[in-house]
């Protein structure tokens, strides 16, 4: 079948953050997390992937079959191969010849390239642990070439099975992406306290999990880091040989190496550890910086992977000097490689010889106001109220804000990134010196010293920020600026603990709605910014439709939802979602197929829009679930739990959380 000019690409990837991609030519048509249809955080794709919620979000967003679709490309990653991901295609109505594999930097570098804008780019990519060194060498020679080993001091040998990609380099022009030098490492090695790491993410991992327990809350360290010192120097954690070759050590491991509790205790310690471990990286990253610089010859440098989600150290490579100018691609993470996938998958059908800049992070479908009121039709009686249709929200939106409200900002299509632009924001003032504290502990319900980022428009910036260089820019909140230390104290809210902000930038030709916000709040106050973080709460991923939004409204201590022509805010009359009664909307013990990560679907529950949605039936799901019904609310559903247990052992904020999974999965009906 001869290829047409402008074809149908679908880039899918099956890792953590999993997600998907739509291409009509270069034209990004669809982009989707599966954690914001699932409802569960860093959700994978299933094993059948092209029957993913987020592969049908993309196909029906273009209006289009999988049998329209001209290519399939998959990034893959460790376990699953290129074989195993073929076994998984096996009944796909897309033809064999039509399905294509990249490895997983590849697939990062084709995100930031094919978005950059540039003709030509050094291109960094730094993650956690990219394709296994095994599956590099069996499906991807080209990809195992120019390849440096770390060296990780440990008492034991490390296998290949761990091993896999750690730091990649390339040069690219119109003609395509070229490796220039790939290091491979391991990512965290099992054992007690702190875990021994072999790569840049690996590290900020370690610190993560013996922190926070979660190895990839790599951003809350980042946040933690301005508290400490640097107790521990470099040389405790990495070095670099004449070679290039990164040496990762023991010695900060040696000093956590017993098991202990995680945040908030030993407060002071870990913030020593995240300020050292930050400096760690930072010195790392520079080095790569240098060395890119000298193996490429262009002046511009684009940068993907997890690691480049810290706007800290993303700071100090533009001040470095090294190259001119600078592109962090958003959807950084591992959500990303889906964009990459889909471009790698295009240019081996019709080579295109341009990039094109990406100025606007949206690329989900948007909403009519005709859904927003069926959404607010469905939410329990007497919980929400929605205002007549205005013809803009924008001037209710700022008087709200300015009388102390926290709003969510729900507009055009989601952001496919990690972090809120202004499609699906909470946004408050930044003046206030309270909002911070309320927000981290009755709405975002997370750790105090995490800071919220400034919003702020563009032709504003130079007056609040020290920024230097050409690209002053920061569409994506990939830039943490110092504030002029004149203003700083103007925003406490949006100020960290440094005195610094991650800024985002605001045009008027990117999200004029939110300019037009933010200039009629900065006339009225005479401060042109605002707080913003994403729109999520109780530990979910950031909203996606209409009534996610509402959920949270309920679920949280959020004052209204603003969209653009309805105002939805809570009914005089709410109280609590805790007055309202919980039943099971389905059999527990009904047949049900397991998809992955733990996550069962229930062939008795409803048919959403992209599909069922999935349940993670935890303990404290599963137990909410089977005494639900049982309750005249969830009041008597709190007590009822805490008779059946120790009593410390269920607060309302850990019901409220399994209450908002098995709602959001339709397994329990609120009354």
């Amino acid at each position: 079948m001869a290829t047409r000019a402008e074809p149908w690409v679908l880039g899918v990837n099956t890792s953590h953050h999993g997600s998907a991609c739509l291409l009509k030519g270069s034209k990004l048509v669809a982009a989707i997390q599966e954690e914001r249809l699932t409802r569960i955080k860093r959700a994978e794709l299933n094993p059948a992937f092209l029957e993913s919620l987020a592969v049908r979000y993309c196909l029906e967003a273009a209006g289009i079959r999988l049998t329209h679709v001209d290519r399939i490309v998959v990034a893959t990653k460790g376990s699953l191969s290129a074989q195993e991901s073929a076994r998984n295609l096996k009944d796909s109505p897309v033809p064999p010849d039509r399905i294509d594999f990249v490895p997983h930097y590849l697939a990062h570098a084709w995100s930031a390239w094919a978005t950059s804008g540039y003709d030509n780019a050094a291109i960094l990519v730094a993650d956690g642990l990219g394709e296994s060194l095994d599956s590099l060498n069996r499906y991807f020679p080209v990809e195992a070439t120019a390849a440096k080993e770390a060296v990780i001091a440990s008492r034991t040998p490390i296998p290949n099975a761990l091993k896999g990609e750690t730091v990649g380099i390339y040069r690219a022009d119109r003609n395509g992406i070229e490796l220039i030098e790939k290091h491979i490492g391991s990512w965290l090695i099992p054992g007690p306290g702190m875990r021994q790491f072999g790569s840049l993410g690996g590290m900020f991992s370690a610190a993560a999990k013996l922190m926070f327990d979660e190895a990839l809350d790599a951003g809350k360290v980042m946040g933690l880091a301005p508290y400490g010192n640097p107790r521990y120097p470099i040389e405790h954690f990495l070095s670099i040989d004449d070679a290039g070759v990164f040496h990762f050590r023991n010695e900060a491991v040696r000093q956590f190496a017993q098991p202990r509790d995680s945040w908030p205790s030993h407060q002071s310690d870990y913030a020593d550890l995240a300020c050292s471990v930050q400096r760690a990286l930072e010195y790392a990253l520079l080095y790569l910086l240098e060395h890119a610089g000298k193996l490429s010859s262009s002046r511009n440098f684009a940068f993907a992977g997890g690691v480049a989600l810290n706007s800290v150290a993303n700071e100090k490579l533009i001040r470095r000097g090294i190259f001119s100018h600078h592109y962090f691609v958003p959807a950084a993470e591992d959500s990303g490689l889906a964009i990459g996938a889909a471009f790698h998958g295009l240019h081996a059908m019709v080579k295109p010889r341009a990039t094109v800049r990406l100025k606007r992070d949206s690329p989900g479908i948007s909403y009519s106001a005709n859904d927003i009121r069926a959404a607010a039709a469905g939410m329990p009686a007497g919980a929400v109220e929605i205002s007549a249709e205005y013809h803009d929200t924008v001037a209710p939106a700022v008087e709200a804000l300015i009388d102390g409200a926290a709003i969510g900002w729900f507009e055009g299509g989601s952001e496919f990134g990690p972090r809120a632009l202004g499609q699906r924001s909470i946004l408050a003032d930044p003046r206030s010196a309270v909002a911070k504290d309320r927000l981290n502990a009755k709405v975002k319900h997370r750790e105090s010293f995490r800071p919220f980022a400034p919003v702020i428009l563009l032709e504003e910036l130079g007056k609040w920020f020290d920024v230097i260089g050409p690209d002053v820019e920061s569409p994506f909140m990939m830039r943490v600026v110092r504030f002029k230390p004149t203003v700083c104290q103007k925003v406490p809210a949006v100020t960290h603990i440094d005195g610094t902000g991650r800024v985002q930038t605001v045009t008027r030709e990117t999200h004029p709605r939110l300019h037009d916000c933010l200039t009629v709040f900065g006339e009225q106050t005479g401060v042109p910014m605002l707080l913003n973080t994403s729109f999520n709460v109780l530990g979910e991923p950031i909203v996606e439709t209409p009534e996610d939004a509402m959920w949270s409204l309920l679920f949280s201590d959020l004052d209204a939802i603003v969209f653009e022509r309805h105002i939805v805010t809570k009914h005089p009359a709410f109280g609590s979602i805790l007055d309202y009664r919980y039943l099971a909307a389905i059999d527990i013990n009904e047949s049900y197929r397991d998809c992955g990560g733990g996550m069962r679907v229930y062939d008795s529950a409803p048919q959403r829009p992209w599909g069922k949605r999935p349940v993670r039936l935890d303990r404290d799901t599963e137990t909410i679930m089977n005494m639900c019904g049982e309750a005249s609310s969830g009041r008597q559903l709190l007590d009822d739990l805490r008779a059946a247990s120790a009593p410390r052992e269920w607060t309302e904020l850990r019901l409220r959380r399994g209450l908002a999974r098995l709602v959001r999965a339709d397994l329990v009906k609120v009354h």
